[in-house]
């Protein structure tokens, strides 16, 4: 939808809105998308439907919207600065798109009484408004599913009532849910993202996911003159098609494997140096990339979900010592020694549950190639 489409649903709807205690309150539904394997919409998305039989209108309004075009989106991105808006769009074209992407698409109506309607019916409006229809996206405490909930709780009040339910999951835990069809991405965002998503997740908390709002709120209740759930029965809008899965065999721990005993191999043999030499500079390169990028996520964005991040502990700048003692002769092979002593230790230390960050499985094998490398470095020099 263009633009001055958008534009005018939104000016139809805020119409709408100012006129409803006249005509009468709509009806509301929460609509839940699944996940697909593009990183966007690997989590899903939720937006609310509002259907006015009165007024003829049948719309959803999406929290998730985001422009290309806007002035330094990249930059912006990096830097934890995504503008985020609130839009209106009509219910038939949200269907027929996520048909066509094959995202499966589940509504469940939100039973509320007269009251609590025109209540959300108002938040909403006062939502679209051109000065506050804007945010500054946040991965877990502010997204496209924590703004449906926010608004249901603030409409609903203290007659809403969630379960008491432990969890034992952590934001972590549930990522790798939907990052397991990418295994790559998976390995990505562990790397990426620091302690602050090894804590546990309450049971609201868990509702910046899409599903889990859904999972969440069909468990909510009502406290009101006749106690009910908040949410009706699930209605399948559109199938779920199954995602397609990485190949075991192109998965990253794999890969890795395969790696070390390509290392192995022709360092037993002593045959191929200067391949060998190639395979270094790439390797310890895009380590000493992703170290960087762990400082800039850390140390220079608004992602606080990057921050205290303990994967700097074994990618870090500093593996450009071992980097040049491997490749030149006039490296100082004490860096390989040094190198290998702490690598052996840190990984040891990481299963103790000292540090109080989840690493990736895939670290070990890296760390068991930088070993390798080191070894038969020294065992060169």
């Amino acid at each position: 939808m263009n633009t001055m489409k958008k534009t005018f649903v939104t000016i139809i709807f805020l119409i709408a809105a100012s006129i409803t205690k006249v005509i009468g309150v709509p009806d509301f539904y929460l609509l839940t998308v699944g996940e697909s394997r593009e990183p966007y919409a690997m989590y899903g998305h939720s937006a609310i439907r509002i259907v006015d039989t009165s007024l003829n209108m049948d719309f959803i309004v999406d929290w998730g919207v985001f422009d290309f075009g806007q002035p330094n989106f990249y930059i912006n991105f990096a830097r934890g600065k995504m503008l985020y808006t609130t839009n209106t769009q009509l219910y038939e074209r949200f269907v027929m798109l996520n048909d066509l992407h094959d995202k499966g698409v589940v509504s469940r109506e939100i039973l509320l009484n007269d009251g609590q309607k025109e209540n959300l019916w108002m938040l909403i409006s006062y939502n679209l408004m051109p000065e506050n229809r804007d945010y500054y996206y946040k991965f877990i405490q502010d997204n496209c599913a924590t703004r449906p909930r926010d608004l249901l709780e603030a409409a609903v009040g203290e007659s809403l009532c969630y379960p008491n339910v432990e969890s034992a999951l952590t934001f972590r835990d549930i990522l790798h849910q939907y990052q397991q069809a990418n295994l790559w991405y998976n390995l990505l965002i562990d790397i990426i993202l620091g302690s602050p998503i090894d804590k546990i997740a309450d049971f609201r908390q868990q509702m910046f996911i899409p599903e889990y709002l859904e999972q969440g709120l069909s468990q909510a209740d009502v406290i009101d003159l006749v106690p009910h759930p908040l949410l009706g029965e699930p209605t399948v809008v559109v199938e779920k098609t199954p995602l397609k899965h990485t190949p075991i065999m192109l998965a990253p721990q794999i890969f890795f494997l395969a790696l070390f005993f390509v290392y192995l191999i022709l360092d037993y043999l002593k045959k191929g140096e200067r391949f060998i030499k190639v395979l270094d500079i790439l390797f310890f390169s895009i380590l000493i990339f992703f170290g960087l990028i762990i400082i800039f996520l850390w140390g220079f964005t608004d992602h606080q979900e990057t921050y205290n991040n303990f994967n700097i502990l074994w990618l870090n700048p500093l593996l450009i010592f071992p980097l040049i003692a491997l490749t030149s002769k006039k490296g100082n092979r004490i860096w390989l020694i040094i190198t290998a002593g702490y690598m052996a230790l840190f990984a040891l230390l990481s299963v103790t549950g000292l540090f109080p960050q989840s690493f990736p499985y895939t670290m070990y094998i890296i760390i068991l190639i930088i070993l390798e490398r080191c070894y038969f470095g020294w065992s060169k020099k």
